[in-house]
């Protein structure tokens, strides 16, 4: 019987981990109905000031017939909560984020996927918005519909093949360790293992949007940061297989077929990012080692 972890690494959760739980509970109930294996949850804290804690020795105290534990660090660091994850013993390890809502059969779609191939050594499962929320006025509207509309209307040409980590199952005698000041510890991993990364076909699981373009520009930062650091500190032969196999062409055959408004919505968004790209390149320029921060 295979033992699997999943890990769920916390910063300031408090507004989404109740919510989260709840719908992976029952994506680990409906993989152990199906999967004969034991399955344990583990909570990182990872620098939370907020109530993150107390939810989650409710979540524990209440949730008696499930497998769970709690594990608290000071520091923010994504990167050493997947390295704690990483020391645990177990065939299968999981990591997703604190602020997502799983399709039922996610869980055990990516076990039978890791199950099929041992050349696999880790699998996710891809991303799908949220619906927008109620209360975020006209203008965060806008935002929200331009930065999730390539996602929504699938207009990515080709949808690449990139890790993304939001909801990751790794073979854990090919988890590596994690340097502790990486700032995209998706990007490690994936370009650590390539090319044995592989998307779950059929489940999603759903994220919140962003919002506002101060939010947008503080994710940018963070991510070109983080890959100029990677490619500094990986071999080019590495990174540049990794990169090449980025998809960010659109089809224009699919964005013309969309209504005169989401096309409209379309042009918003390119102007924003281009407008990123020089925040980006300035803010690096002044600040050249950028915290990771919620953008949600």
């Amino acid at each position: 019987m295979k033992k699997i972890i999943i890990g769920i690494p916390i910063y300031n959760g408090a507004l989404t981990i109740e919510r989260t739980f709840a719908s992976l509970r029952k994506a680990i109930v409906y993989c152990k109905n199906l999967y004969l294996c034991d399955i344990e949850i583990v909570f990182v804290l990872n620098g939370c000031a907020d109530e993150s804690e107390k939810i989650v020795k409710d979540i524990i105290e209440f949730n008696t017939d499930l497998t769970i534990r709690m594990i608290s660090i000071e520091r923010a660091c994504k990167a050493m909560a997947i390295n704690i994850l990483r020391d645990n013993e177990a065939d299968y390890i999981g990591y997703v984020d604190d602020d997502i809502i799983f399709d039922e059969e996610a869980i055990f779609e990516e076990v039978i996927l890791l199950d099929s191939d041992d050349d696999i050594w880790g699998v996710f499962v891809d991303p799908f918005p949220l619906p927008s929320r109620d209360d975020i006025g006209w203008w965060g509207e806008i935002v929200y519909s331009a930065m999730t509309i390539r996602t929504r209307f699938n207009l990515l040409a080709e949808r690449c093949s990139f890790l993304i980590g939001r909801c990751v199952l790794l073979r854990r005698d090919k988890m590596p360790l994690i340097p502790g000041d990486t700032i995209n510890e998706d990007q490690y991993l994936d370009y650590s293992l390539y090319p044995h990364i592989k998307k779950v076909t059929g489940p999603f699981v759903f994220y919140e949007g962003i919002y506002s373009i101060g939010k947008y520009f503080q994710r940018d930062i963070r991510i070109t940061a983080g890959r100029k650091q990677l490619q500094k500190s990986l071999p080019r032969e590495i990174t540049g297989i990794a990169d090449r196999r980025i998809s960010r062409k659109i089809s224009y055959k699919k964005l013309f077929e969309l209504p005169i408004s989401s096309i409209f919505i379309y042009i918003i968004y390119r102007i924003i990012y281009r407008a990123s790209k020089v925040v980006v390149g300035v803010c690096l320029l002044i600040n050249k080692k950028p915290q990771w921060k919620r953008t949600n």
